[in-house]
């Protein structure tokens, strides 16, 4: 935007998903807050979901249903995916019990890295243990899924059963069958960052410069 290069700007919000992005925003002796889940400029303060509050929620909805074998979808390349990953086979594991996690590479110029292959997803989902209960670390990658599921004609829910995260209605309506869903605070993630830059800009420097928050 003119308003960044024009010296227009006291304080910044961004998402900042991209190499080209963290470029212009790196040397600027600005405020910012970070509200991506990529991290590329760590040394920014950032609001983001509470991944493992959302793992966490994830695991007791489907332990309560009584399932015994547990997997994951994900994209390593997305922090917020990684650290929900980690934190899912953790809480499987100390349940003692094993968790196949898929973190298959996304397609090539994929947008934002959330559309991984089918091809390697297909071949993983007909080998997992049923009924199995799958974490994705967004609706998006459960919808995917969900695909995958309808191409292997596994039966959703009995032998294959899905929850993603972000409460996305667009993702619900692409999906071929209902996609159940986390729902993270996202109001509340963007009145939090306007409230961190309003501190960053009144000179408070000594805040917390991680801000997560837990799902509703």
């Amino acid at each position: 935007p003119d308003e960044l290069s024009d010296g227009k700007c006291d304080g910044v919000i961004a998402r900042i998903e991209t190499p080209k992005l963290a470029r212009i925003l790196a040397p600027m002796k600005l405020p910012i807050v970070d509200v991506s889940q990529f991290r590329l400029l760590p040394h920014l303060p950032f609001v983001d979901a509470d991944d493992g509050a959302i793992a966490r929620l994830a695991f007791s909805h489907f332990k309560e249903r009584g399932f015994r074998h547990f997997a994951f979808v994900g994209n390593d390349v997305i922090g917020g995916s990684r650290h929900r990953r980690h934190a899912f086979e953790q809480l499987v594991k100390d349940a003692c019990m094993a968790c196949h996690s898929f973190t298959g590479k996304p397609r090539v110029g994929a947008p934002a890295c959330y559309s991984l292959s089918p091809r390697e997803l297909d071949r993983w989902i007909v080998r997992l243990p049923h009924p199995c209960a799958v974490f994705a670390a967004w609706d998006g990658f459960g919808r995917q899924v969900l695909y995958a599921c309808k191409r292997a004609k596994l039966d959703v829910p009995d032998e294959i059963s899905v929850i993603g995260v972000g409460d996305d209605s667009l993702e619900a309506d692409l999906s071929p069958l209902p996609l159940s869903s986390i729902v993270p605070n996202a109001e509340g993630a963007g009145y939090s960052a306007a409230v961190l830059l309003d501190q960053l800009m009144a000179g408070q420097h000594h805040l917390s410069q991680h801000i997560a928050l837990p799902p509703l």
